[in-house]
């Protein structure tokens, strides 16, 4: 949203922007200054409307704090930015800027602080101007975060510090109470909500189980934290509650719990030797059958319906072929060029059956168990699972959560991406003092914001379509509307059905296989209509084939027909005329007979 800078604003420049052509006269420069007035009155309305203006913070409490980022750079804010480096040698890189947003801005003017650098480790902090004992008051934390470009990883949450300490020096090993705020990288997205006690002298760090999920728009986002005296905890987002519990009523909202058992397991007790936790044991008593492995034991038996042959031979020595003892040496056998004659061999008519050792062709024994197992019995020295005996806890708490007063604020970050800006810090004891600010700033600004989204939003690659009309509704459909409804149903059924066959088609090229197996059905439609297509465009081109060729005889009989005909006609009066010329020649010759018969009576006479 742009507003005008105030050098536009003045009384001269006004003037030096009106047309003055030399032609015009004063009542038509008067008329144009009037309506040049009327449109800077409404611009200044407009401005006036957009305009960002500092929230009155008079009527908070003393105590409470609040920050809009009025000045006019990090320097002069109080906000101190960090020189310190993270435990691993790792310095802070990441710049602080106050700046407007350029992403869907709302009020023009309205500065925030924004971590400006990409892929970097970013610390500032603040000192309260009073400290804040949540001990046994209402906690409320509250602020603004408006992410300007798409988010992979960045934390945004904020630190409650507490002691006394160099801002200069902050880093992630400084003392804080509470950490919230979103916290996004990758697949992970939580509002991150930990508190931090101490517990023999270390500190203890329970973070949220089931946080509420951060919002990743490019709109300015509201998180709230209510903290109760009975710790009671509320987490809302724009000013609905997204996450509602009690942190000691279960141990299953913080890990680790926050609640301290007062008596807990004997760390140094061993199990007693002797102790016998073993429910059963295996029966001593118990013998193997002695048929268990025949029966049982064996996964392949003789088929008993297969009996040995009639004829078979038992005697193992016997071979089943033998020389024939009624060979004869051939008479042409040369015993020098063919070598020595031996007998052929024949069937050992002993072991026509079969002879040696028989045994059955083997089966799957329908009643085999595998190898025997003793049973187990119950074990009667049994005694019941062995537990360390019970305690009293020795571990010294310290110190609760937020049982040390809140000194200061910092954020403590690592972003992937810059120009994530923070506005309206709010940290008090007042729940109504949080919602009052949230109510007059951030719901005014959403609101513009959305707007000028709604305007500038990037079109969708794939705009959803409308569902097809169902029979009710072409019932309801007006007569005149039916058929062009019908043609449209039918063409998206077919461009359905076409695109449907063209990735089965691409999902065959590549394992048709895999592709009938997946999709058998589509497969038979698939030919079904496939073969119906190539009949059809078959038959198609049969008929235009053979209307063609019909067409062509039929202009050829035709052109032939013309032919004869002209031929018939030219014929005929080839033949009347020489029937005329004939015709002339017997009238010439008929006068030149009487021409010549007149004079020679001339002569005559």
């Amino acid at each position: 949203m742009y507003y005008l800078p105030a050098k536009f604003l003045t009384h001269s420049s006004i003037f030096h922007l009106l047309p003055r052509p030399h032609y015009l006269s004063s009542l038509i420069r008067n008329q144009l200054t009037m309506l040049s007035l009327y449109t800077l009155v409404l611009l200044l309305g407009a401005v006036r409307a957009t305009q960002f203006q500092p929230w009155d913070s008079s009527s908070l409490d003393k105590s409470s704090f609040f920050e809009q980022f009025t000045a006019e750079n990090v320097s002069e804010s109080g906000w101190v930015v960090s020189a310190a480096t993270k435990t691993d040698g790792t310095p802070y890189k990441g710049q602080w800027a106050l700046e407007e947003a350029y992403k869907y801005p709302g009020f023009a003017g309205d500065k925030g602080l924004v971590m400006k650098s990409d892929a970097a480790y970013f610390a500032i902090s603040k000192i309260l101007p009073t400290a804040l004992s949540a001990e046994d008051k209402d906690l409320v934390v509250q602020f603004e975060v408006k992410y300007q470009e798409e988010i992979s990883c960045a934390g945004a949450y904020i630190k409650l510090l507490s002691g006394d300490f160099n801002q200069s020096e902050f880093n992630e090993e400084s003392d804080y109470q509470v950490r919230f705020g979103p916290d996004i990288c990758g697949a992970e997205n939580k509002v991150d909500l930990a508190l931090k006690k101490t517990v023999n002298s270390e500190s203890v760090v329970s973070v949220l189980n089931n946080a509420p999920l951060a919002r990743k728009n490019l709109l300015s986002n509201l998180y709230t934290l209510v903290i109760r005296p009975n710790r009671d905890i509320e987490i809302r987002i724009n000013g609905q509650v997204a996450k509602a519990a009690n942190l000691y009523e279960s141990s299953d909202v913080m890990t680790p719990s926050l609640e301290m058992p007062a008596y807990i397991q004997d760390p140094a007790a061993v199990k007693p030797a002797e102790w016998d936790d073993r429910e059963y044991v295996v029966d001593e008593a118990a013998q193997k059958p002695s048929d268990w492995d025949d029966t049982f034991g064996s996964m392949w038996v003789p088929n008993p319906e297969i009996k040995k042959p009639v004829g078979w031979n038992d005697d193992e020595s016997l071979p089943k072929f033998i020389r024939d003892p009624n060979a004869v040496k051939p008479a042409e056998w040369n015993d020098e060029e063919d070598g020595e004659w031996v007998e052929p061999f024949i069937n050992n008519p002993k072991c026509i059956a079969g002879c040696g050792k028989w045994e059955a062709p083997k089966i799957v024994n329908p009643d085999y168990i595998g190898e025997w197992v003793a049973p187990s019995i119950e074990n009667p020295q049994y005694k019941g699972e062995w537990k360390a005996p019970l305690i009293k806890n020795p571990a010294v708490v310290t110190s609760e959560v937020l049982s040390q007063p809140v000194t200061a604020i910092g954020f403590d970050l690592w972003s992937m991406e810059a120009d994530i800006l923070f506005n309206n810090i709010y940290v008090g004891h007042s729940v109504v003092e949080a919602e009052k600010i949230g109510n007059e700033t951030f719901v005014q600004k959403l609101e513009m914001e959305r707007k000028i989204y709604e305007k500038t939003k990037p079109e969708p690659k794939h705009k959803p379509s409308a569902p097809p009309k169902t029979f009710e509704d072409y019932l309801n459909a007006d007569s005149s509307n039916i058929l062009s409804d019908l043609i449209g149903h039918a063409q998206a059924f077919f461009e359905n059905h076409f695109s449907t066959t063209r990735k089965f088609w691409h999902e065959f090229q590549v394992d048709p296989a895999e592709a009938i197996m997946a999709h058998p059905i589509r497969f038979v439609i698939t030919c079904f209509f496939g073969l119906l297509a190539f009949v059809t465009g078959v038959g198609v081109l049969n008929v235009c084939i053979y209307l063609f060729l019909t067409t062509k005889e039929d202009a050829e009989a035709d052109a032939a027909a013309s032919r004869a005909r002209a031929a018939r006609i030219q014929e005929r009066l080839d033949k009347k005329a020489d029937e005329e010329l004939i015709r002339k020649s017997s009238t010439e010759a008929t006068s030149s007979g009487r021409e010549s018969t007149s004079i020679k009576s001339r002569k005559v006479r």
